[in-house]
């Protein structure tokens, strides 16, 4: 059974960083996106992005506990990077 982690982050941004993001990853694995929608292709899993005018939700999906583990890690340290001007920090498992 593939296990799930979500997360909704409230930001006016979410298609900046779904395009910065999916473009990021797009150098070392596969990766497809719009302004709205993105998919990243890791070895160990996936990470699927959505983002509308007030929110980007963020949902990886992998085999195993510890493939969704490394796909969480991976996806949350750039996107911490990426946005730390704006303060945000992603933290699995909001979804308000």
């Amino acid at each position: 059974m593939q296990r799930i982690e979500t997360t909704i982050l409230k930001t006016p941004d979410g298609s900046k960083y779904l395009r910065h993001l999916c473009k990021h990853f797009n150098h070392k694995v596969e990766a497809e996106w719009n302004d709205t929608q993105g998919k990243v292709f890791f070895d160990m899993g996936t990470c699927e992005f959505n983002a509308t005018l007030s929110s980007l939700t963020i949902a990886c999906r992998a085999d195993t506990d510890d493939a969704l583990a490394v796909v969480k890690e991976i996806v949350k340290s750039h996107f911490d990077r990426f946005a730390r001007r704006e303060d945000l920090v992603l933290i699995w498992g909001l979804a308000e």
